[in-house]
């Protein structure tokens, strides 16, 4: 899970930061694209001698509905200090 850097320990006053996030408008084969680029992948078919992304792109192309582009976000973490 995402600690947002809660976890590591600085020795500063920690000023608040603005909550932000990533957006982008992806169409499925740019979603699969950048999945197909997590280090995960690789370790689950080598454990499994399986693709897991292959496995579940039908389903996720059925969920997807067709050719169009979806908003796809991520938060960003941030943590701002003063010295």
């Amino acid at each position: 899970m995402e600690t947002g850097y809660r976890t590591i320990q600085v020795p500063f006053e920690e000023v608040p930061a603005p909550s932000l996030r990533l957006e982008l408008r992806w169409s499925l084969e740019q979603l699969v694209g950048y999945l197909g680029t997590w280090s995960p992948r690789k370790r689950y078919q080598e454990v499994h001698g399986a693709d897991a992304l292959e496995a579940i792109f039908p389903k996720l192309a059925c969920v997807w509905g067709g050719s169009v582009d979806r908003l796809i976000t991520w938060p960003l973490s941030i943590r701002a200090f003063r010295v």
